[in-house]
């Protein structure tokens, strides 16, 4: 059972409105009649409200290291799995409604920011969480996200696996040293975007976060 945090609660309430304003200051036609009004607040929104991802990739972090602290992971692709099917159906349903949402849509607005009628390749690659690493284009802005906390999500299951122990002290070293090494490399590298490691300096301040809570309580 994970800890229930009201800190965390208000962080990601706080974080959500953030993004959805982004989102306002960067799509659709309320974006361009907010620009008119408002042009520096919208171009703060659209600069800076994005920053509130990083928020959500150290909950994340946080909340899958309770998940399996001092709870060896001896089936690493039993849990990977696990976490695929309870994310995916509500994921994919997600993504037919906004599907059809948009193809509605489409009969009356002709903008670029709609996404193009999707094919059945493409719809697949989202449901396996490959449409960035195939090429595909997304079929909603947040997708890019759902994919990125699996990867996240399997590189902590899959470093637990390897490097549990008693004391955890060299697993904890490791995720350090890899926010380390996404913070100043692989962070810097546009590319890479589409990767777990990218993002892993916020998810593992996140991890160590969560076990330097549960270590100061056993201390």
């Amino acid at each position: 059972m994970l800890e229930r945090s009201f800190t965390v609660d208000v962080l990601k309430v706080m974080a959500a409105q953030f993004i959805v304003w982004h989102h306002f200051s960067a799509y659709g036609p309320m974006a361009d009649t907010m620009n008119l009004m408002w042009p520096h607040f919208i171009e703060w929104l659209y600069h800076y409200a994005r920053l509130a991802v990083q928020v959500f990739l150290v909950v994340s972090g946080y909340l899958a290291a309770q998940s399996v602290m001092h709870k060896p992971v001896l089936q690493p692709l039993s849990s990977i799995v696990k976490r695929y099917l309870r994310l995916v159906p509500f994921y994919v349903l997600a993504l037919a409604l906004i599907s059809m949402a948009v193809a509605l849509s489409r009969t009356t607005i002709h903008e670029p920011w709609l996404p193009s009628a999707p094919t059945l390749w493409q719809f697949l690659a989202h449901g396996l969480l490959l449409h960035d690493i195939l090429g595909f284009e997304a079929l909603t802005s947040g997708a890019w996200y759902v994919a990125i906390d699996f990867q996240l999500y399997a590189a902590l299951i899959l470093l637990c696996h390897a490097l549990q122990s008693a004391t955890n002290k060299r697993l904890s070293a490791i995720v350090a040293l890899l926010c380390v090494a996404s913070m100043w490399q692989f962070n810097r590298m546009d590319e890479l975007d589409i990767w777990a490691i990218y993002f892993f300096a916020a998810y593992g301040l996140g991890i160590l976060a969560a076990w330097a809570k549960r270590s100061a309580f056993e201390a």
